[in-house]
């Protein structure tokens, strides 16, 4: 019995030494934005609000695009998609006025998206 009980004493002696460091952040130190230094005499502020909402555009993006790639009446190579707070932007060329409607739809139709700005231009026209 008491071969199990040393390793179980040293087990909990490891947790407690490498929990030691561990502290709760104060509010100040938990706070919105995080300085991260650019060069050794400037610091970027970055807001963690803003890489959640670049973190959910880059998502809409990329459901966008997948939507595009999986319709066969829009060419997906030729589009260009770009998603800022929201608001899709295409760009580019589609082969017929059918396929830019159906870009837009497939936009539009799209979890998250607020607004489509249509950039597109069909070809031949």
């Amino acid at each position: 019995m008491k071969t199990k009980s040393i390793p179980l004493a040293l087990l909990t002696l490891l947790l407690i030494v490498l929990t030691a460091g561990c502290k709760a952040k104060s509010p100040a130190e938990d706070a919105t934005t995080v300085a991260a230094p650019a060069t050794a005499s400037e610091g970027v502020r970055v807001e963690h609000d803003q890489v959640g909402v670049d973190l959910a555009d880059a998502g809409i993006t990329a459901k966008v695009k997948a939507g595009l790639a999986t319709d066969s009446r829009v060419s997906a190579l030729k589009i260009d998609v770009d998603t800022k707070a929201g608001v899709v932007t295409l760009k580019g060329s589609v082969d017929a006025p059918a396929a830019r409607q159906a870009a837009e739809e497939i936009a539009r139709g799209t979890a998250g998206v607020k607004n489509v700005v249509d950039q597109l231009t069909v070809q031949g026209t």
